[in-house]
């Protein structure tokens, strides 16, 4: 027995640091079988799932990705796969950015599944968003979409009653237009001053960067 805990406590036939994928569903034994195969830890995978079941936790495996520190032991290791933070890996969306180039964005990180959908134009909040390999893009979009209607419920709560807007859709559209319309935020509550006055009026807001949708579309 002395020498099994031995072996428990020995870290892997290589030094590491790695990286190690778990599938949703996965079990121990399969688990087991790939960090056999990567040199992750002493002894085969039979006698690593056989020590696992003695010395370990008998907490689930979770799903993702995880970085395995250099030297980490047998025990160590399964603590990770149980009870560690999985990889965050973060894509960024900046102000400005149209649905197109999101879709393509997600579309390129190639370490995600499944078709990029097409978000609708404004729908997604720009803030730097969390992913996991082999997560989809959908979900990964949804994210997004969820964050810009939490954050859209509250700002349209609590807007003027002057307000010239009717939806919050209108919102969005004028927002963006500001946004690109001047680089400088000191400058923004003026521009959108200036065409609050003319949707008050009715007069057409003759935005120049508004002619970029014809364009991409």
């Amino acid at each position: 027995v002395a020498g099994v805990w031995l072996l428990w406590g020995a870290s892997g036939p290589k030094a590491g640091p790695h990286r190690v994928t778990v599938e949703e569903g996965a079990t121990l034994a399969s688990v087991a079988r790939k960090l056999d195969e990567q040199g992750i830890i002493p002894g085969n995978a039979t006698t690593y799932r056989a020590m696992a079941k003695i010395f370990g936790s008998s907490d689930p495996i979770q799903a993702g990705e995880f970085q395995i520190p250099a030297g980490a032991s047998g025990r160590e290791v399964l603590d990770t796969l149980q009870h560690g933070r999985p990889v965050v890996r973060l894509v960024t969306i900046p102000e400005g950015m149209p649905s197109i180039l999101v879709q393509e964005k997600l579309a390129a990180i190639r370490e995600l599944t499944g078709p990029s959908p097409l978000p609708a134009e404004g729908s997604v909040l720009p803030n730097s968003y969390d992913w996991q390999r082999g997560e989809s893009r959908a979900v990964v979009l949804s994210r997004m979409t969820n964050a810009m209607d939490l954050e859209l419920d509250k700002l349209w709560s609590s807007r003027k009653p002057n307000c010239p807007v009717n939806s919050k859709q209108e919102a969005v559209t004028l927002a963006s237009i500001v946004e690109k319309e001047t680089g400088k935020p000191s400058e923004r509550r003026m521009v959108a001053g200036v065409y609050c006055n003319r949707l008050r009026i009715g007069m057409r807001l003759d935005a120049d960067p508004t002619v970029i949708y014809p364009i991409i579309k």
